[in-house]
C-alpha cells in the first residue's frame, strides 16, 4: 500500500490515534522512544492526560489526534492496550499510527511507513496479533544496535551480549547523557515533523536515513551552543 493511500484511507476529519510503544515504568529506555515521542507531542499540544483502565493506557485528545501511552511493562504486550483503544473508541486500524523503536535502524534515522513486516520487532508482532493485519501506519525511530561495529559500544556500556543481558539492557537502561541530548534536541523534533508531514499528505519528507551516530551527536551539541549564544544575546 502506498503512503498516500494509507493516509487517505483514514478519511478526512477522522482523528488519528498516535500510539507510542514502550514500557511506562522506563519511559527513557531505548525501547520506549516511541512512548517518549507521544509524551513530547502531548506537551507541545498542551494536552491533559487521563488514565483509561479499560484501555490499559493513558490517553489525551485534541480535535486532530488521540495520544495513547500504553501501561504495559513489556513491549511484547503492546497489542493488548491498542486493541482496547480500538474497541472502546470505535476507531479503525486505518486510523492508527504506531510509533516504535527500531534496532535495525541506526540511531537517529527515522522512517514513516504505510505498512510492512512485523516479525523483526516484538512490539509490532504483538500488534499484528491483536489487529490481525500488518497494514497499519507506523513511524520507526532508529535506536541503533549495540553490537554494530560502527556503533560506539563504550558510549552505552561494556557488557557481554548474551541474550538476557541484551534484552535487559534495552528494556531498563536510559540513553547515556550525550545520546539523550541528541534525542531531545534532534530526534524528537525530526520525528514530530516527519509524522505530521506524512499525516498531512506530504509524502516527500517521510524519512531521514542518512544520518550517522557521531553526526547526530555533533548536531545536538551545536544546537545547544546556539541556544546558549542566543540566550546570552537576549540578556
Amino acid at each position: 500500500m502506498s503512503l498516500l493511500t494509507a493516509v487517505n484511507r483514514a478519511g478526512p476529519g477522522r482523528r488519528t490515534i498516535l500510539y507510542g510503544v514502550g514500557n511506562f515504568m522506563f519511559p527513557k529506555s531505548r525501547y520506549s522512544i516511541g512512548y517518549s515521542l507521544i509524551s513530547n507531542m502531548g506537551k507541545q499540544y498542551r494536552v491533559r492526560w487521563r488514565d483509561e483502565p479499560s484501555m490499559s493506557a493513558y490517553v489525551a485528545e485534541t480535535p486532530k489526534y488521540m495520544f495513547v501511552r500504553p501501561k504495559n511493562y513489556l513491549v511484547e504486550e503492546s497489542g493488548r492496550p491498542l486493541a482496547g483503544v480500538l474497541r472502546k473508541s470505535g476507531a479503525s486500524v486505518d486510523d492508527i499510527v504506531v510509533v516504535h523503536y527500531d534496532n535495525e535502524l541506526e540511531f537517529g534515522n527515522i522512517k514513516f511507513k504505510a505498512d510492512g513486516k512485523t516479525s523483526h520487532n516484538a512490539a509490532l508482532s504483538s500488534i499484528f496479533k491483536a489487529v490481525k493485519t500488518e497494514n497499519f501506519m507506523r513511524l520507526a525511530i532508529g535506536v541503533a544496535h549495540p553490537n554494530w561495529k560502527k556503533y560506539d559500544t563504550n558510549a552505552m556500556m561494556t557488557m557481554a551480549y548474551n541474550q538476557s543481558d541484551y534484552l535487559g539492557f534495552f528494556l531498563r537502561n536510559k540513553f547515556p547523557e550525550h545520546e539523550q541530548l541528541a534525542v531531545d534536541k534532534v530526534i524528537m523534533p525530526n520525528a514530530t515533523t516527519i509524522l505530521e508531514n506524512a499525516l498531512s499528505g506530504s509524502v516527500s519528507d517521510t524519512r531521514i536515513t542518512d544520518v550517522n551516530y557521531y553526526g547526530i551527536l555533533h548536531l545536538a551539541n551545536r544546537i545547544v551552543e546556539e541556544e546558549k549564544d542566543r540566550a546570552a544575546r537576549e540578556m
